[in-house]
This record gives C-alpha cells, structure tokens and sequence, in this order.
C-alpha cells in the first residue's frame, strides 16, 4: 500500500497546477465519483502547497493565481456535488437492499414453520439464498444486525428443518469445502505486500464468507476460529503498518520542527551588518530547502508544519527588513558625517594660511574619516575616492612646495654665508659706517625672503656676534652698541613670526621675574630694625632693587623695539 501510495504521491506531485484542475474536472464525468475520493483530497493538499509557494515566491501575478484558485474551487464544488447526488442515490438503493433482505428472511422463516419437506421447499430456500446474494448492499449501520439476523434463520432452517439428513450433511459438506478454501486464500492474501490490496481482499473474503451457508455443529466454531484468526493476522499486519506509518509522520514532524527552531535562533543572532544578513539568508534557505525535502506527510499534519514555517519565516524576513532599514539610517548619517569633513577640508585647504597648520588640520580630518565606517555602496565609494584626491592632491603640492622651497632656502643660506664672510673681513675703523649698515639690511632682506622650513638661528648668531664685535672697535658706548646690535636682531626676527613672539614672551617673563625680586627685597626691608648695623644692609637691598629697575626699563625700551 505504501508503495503504491508513495507512486501515485509522485505521479501527482509532477502535475502543474492546471494539470490538477483538469484531473478533478474528469472526476466529475465519472459513473462513481466515490472512487476518486482519496486521489481527490491528495490533489487538493498538493494544489494548496504548490499555490502557497508560489504565493511566497512570487512566481506569478496574483492575479493569475487567484483565477487559477477560484478555477480549482468551480470544479472542487461541481465533485462533492456529483459525490453528494451519488451518495444519496446509493442510500436511497441501500434502503430498498435492506428492505429486500428483510423480506428473505421473513420468508426463510416461514420456511421452517413448514410442517413438512418438500422438494419445492429446498428450492425455495435456494432460491432466496441465490436472491440474497444478488441484493447490494445495505446501510452501514444495518450491516452486522442484518446478517446476523439472516444468519441465524439460516442456521435455523438447517437445525430445525424435517431434512433428509444425508442431503443435509451433503450441503454441510460444500459449505465446509467453501470456507476451507477461503481460509486457504486469507493465508495467501497475508503474503501479500500492498497494504491496500490486502485488505481489501480480506473483505471480500468475509463478503463470501457471509454468502456460504453453515456448516456442521461439530466443525462450525473450529472454522470461524480458523478465518478469524487468520482475519487477525492480517488486521494486525495492517494495524502495525498504520503504527509505523504514524511514528515516521511523527519524526518527520518533529525534523521539520527542529528546522523551524533552527530558523528561529538564526532571527536571535546579535547580526546587524548587510553581509552577516546575506549569509544568515543564504542558512534560511538553505533550511526552508531540508524541510521542503520532508514529504509523505498527512494533510493535518503538513498544514500545521507550514503554518509554523510561515510564522518563523514571517518573523525572520521583517526582521531583515528591521535591520536593513536601521542599517541604511546609520550609514545615510555617516555619509553626512563624511560629507561634512569634506566640506571642511575643503575650506581649510582653500584658506591660504599657515602650512603647517592646515597639514595638521587636514591630518586630523583623515583619521577623523577613518573612524566612520562608511558603507561600500556607490555614494560612498564616490565620496571616499573625491576625499582621497583632494587630500592627495594637497600633500602632493605641499611635498612640491617645500622642495621649491628648501632650493630657495638653500640659496640664501649660501648667499648669507658669504655676506657673514664680507662680515669678518671688513674692517670698521677703515670704512664708513654706513657700509656695515649696507651689509645688515643685505642680511635683513635675505631674513625677509626665507621661509622658515628650517631655522637659522646659529647662523643669525654668528652674523650678530660678529656685528658685536665689529661696533666694539668703533668709540661707540657699549649701551649704544647693544642697542644697535638688539634692534639688529629684531630686525631680523621680523621675517619670522614665531621668533617675535618668542622673545616678547621672554622679555616679559624676565620683567615678572625682576619685579618678584624687587618685592621680596622690599618685603626683606620691612623686617630690618633701625641701627648701624642695619642701615647699610638696607642701602645694599636698596641700590639692588634700583639696579633691577633700571634692568626694567632697558627690558621695556627692548620691548618697545619690538613693537
């Protein structure tokens, strides 16, 4: 049986879905519609299946879908009205069997209360036993009672009949011959490996059974003990069958289970990444696919699988959905974020200002780009790859900008080398003064055309102790000359920024400090008594902070020159 099922399972299962339609239309021309009734529900499952998955799938319109539904629907309603005529006819039929089968064993009963054996008798009672066998069937619920009541008259007529007893035995005889064999063919139908076929042999073998009349007292219980044991054997046969049948059902149900489980801790996974989804899909179908490939279920047992599929399913897919849309919020808000430091970059590049300072800036910026773990989608492969060229193409023209530089650098410095050379070799006292003044604006404006990649202050030094020293073998005063030599340096510094402030912050810082001295020179004063011995240590403190505040005012005239 199984096999046969699990062939016609497959015959179906290749069907399209209009081929189905047609099958269950030809059902309605049949003569028995009641045939077809299990082909038919097996139909209708793997219709609904193969719809339902194409529904998910998307295979088609839904309209064509619909129309192909309701189609399956017009013909589906046309069979179980046919099935339903059919099955009222067949009671109405029944009824009348019944009704015959009643009026036989009436007559068999009236049989026995003859008086005495006649030849026309046996031969009534043949003749109602032939006409039994050829009345239909009766109602399901009038079976057994119906039987057993005709039985029972039968066994009656035989026992209590005024019978030529060798006539008697004879047809004992046959009827025994009969049930033998029939016990003889019930063993062979126990061989038999369709499920199906055996048991509906088996039926037929009670039908014939319950047409033979009775045998001898002696061998009547002994052959019903036969037939039923043997009637058990394959009852069992079949019932072992159907138990088996059920616990395969049960682990196929409990494996298709399993895979929705499955699916479900692929929904609890702490995923939130495009490619993590991608894969966890990828596991989704590719477990949709082994729980596809469970078949052989009933139809109970099928529905209720696929309404838990669908609800994993269902969850899973919004929750992609979910982590999608959240995912395109984050990276549209890093996108932004990019767009922004590009933007800045952009104005911190166009602004002219300090080198060094935008190179920082800019520096910055990338590492600050990097932190954003943008998306590789186009918008941000375009944007990524417009950052990259402008930051390129900037450190590009500042490598370009300090090598011109550094050559240009590198020609003042040889130009300064040689002007200190000048320097040492001219003699003051045999030339005028102004030729020196000549020589230290050269310095001055070689200071102006250098750009401070590199600092020159040892070679500034040395220009300027040597200015020193030349305005010391003039008669100048030496207050004078370091007033000269200061206002040199200053003069010099005034190309570079940076140096101005350096030491506009150095002379502040000794004016503070000097100023610290004086007041604890005074607060010291404060403590001092009015003797000999005191007195001078006062005029020392106070020639001391006047030395200091003289110190001040040289600072502040330096600090004055620098303004």
């Amino acid at each position: 049986m199984q096999q046969e099922t699990s062939e016609l399972k497959n015959q179906l299962e290749k069907l399209t879905l209009d081929e189905m339609i047609e099958k269950i239309k030809s059902f309605t021309k049949t003569e028995n519609p009641y045939s077809f009734s299990k082909e038919y529900e097996k139909i209708k499952a793997l219709f609904y299946n193969k719809l339902n998955e194409k529904i998910n799938s998307q295979e088609n319109e839904n309209n064509i879908l619909e129309t192909t539904e309701k189609k399956f629907k017009k013909y589906s309603q046309e069979y179980k009205k046919i099935k339903k005529n059919y099955r009222k006819i067949l009671q109405e039929k029944e009824e009348k069997n019944l009704k015959i089968k009643k009026g036989i064993i009436e007559e068999i009963k009236q049989l026995t209360l003859s008086r005495e054996i006649i030849k026309e008798t046996f031969e009534k009672f043949y003749f109602l036993q032939e006409k039994w066998k050829e009345t239909g069937h009766v109602p399901l619920i009038n079976k057994s009672d119906i039987w057993q009541s005709y039985h029972h008259n039968i066994v009656m007529f035989y026992d209590y009949i005024k019978l030529n007893k060798d006539l008697r035995d004879l047809d004992f005889k046959k009827n025994l011959e009969l049930k033998e064999s029939i016990c003889i063919r019930a063993e062979k139908i126990a061989s038999i490996n369709s499920i199906n076929k055996m048991h509906l042999a088996l039926q037929e073998l009670h039908e014939e059974w319950k047409k033979i009349g009775p045998v001898d007292k002696n061998n009547r219980e002994q052959i019903w003990l036969k037939f039923q044991k043997i009637s058990r054997k394959i009852n069992k046969k079949r019932n072992d069958y159907f138990i088996e049948l059920k616990k395969i059902e049960k682990e196929k149900i409990k494996q298709k289970m399993k895979i929705c489980v499955e699916i479900e801790k692929l929904i609890h996974n702490n995923n939130n990444s495009y490619k993590e989804w991608k894969e966890l899909t990828k596991k989704c179908e590719d477990l949709v696919g082994k729980w596809k490939a469970i078949k052989g279920l009933s139809k109970k047992s099928n529905s209720l699988t696929w309404k838990k599929l669908s609800s994993v399913l269902d969850i899973f897919y919004n929750k992609k959905k979910e982590i999608h849309e959240k995912i395109r919020k984050e990276d549209n808000k890093k996108i932004e974020k990019r767009k922004l430091l590009l933007k800045k970059a952009n104005e911190i590049i166009s602004n002219k200002r300090n080198s060094k300072e935008i190179s920082n800036k800019i520096i910055d910026i990338q590492k600050e780009w990097k932190l954003i773990a943008a998306p590789l989608n186009k918008k941000s492969i375009k944007l990524n790859t417009e950052f990259n060229i402008l930051c390129n193409s900037f450190f590009k023209e500042k490598k370009e900008r300090i090598k011109k530089i550094k050559k240009e650098n590198k020609i003042i410095e040889v130009e300064k080398k040689n002007l200190l050379k000048k320097l040492i070799k001219f003699d003051i006292t045999k030339n005028k003064d102004d030729l020196i003044s000549n020589i230290i604006n050269q310095w001055i404006e070689l200071n102006k055309k250098k750009r401070n990649l590199t600092n020159d202050s040892n070679l500034d030094l040395k220009f300027l102790k040597t200015v020193e020293e030349k305005y010391k073998q003039t008669k100048m005063k030496k207050k004078d000359i370091q007033r000269k030599v200061y206002q040199v340096k200053i003069d010099i510094y005034r190309g570079n920024e940076r140096l101005i402030i350096s030491e506009k912050h150095q002379l502040n810082e000794q004016i503070l400090k000097i100023n610290q001295e004086i007041n604890l020179y005074e607060n010291n004063m404060q403590y001092l008594g009015n003797n000999n011995k005191t007195l001078l240590i006062k005029e020392k403190t106070l020639k001391e902070i006047e030395k200091r505040k003289l110190l001040i005012i040289e600072i502040k005239e330096k600090l004055k020159l620098i303004k």
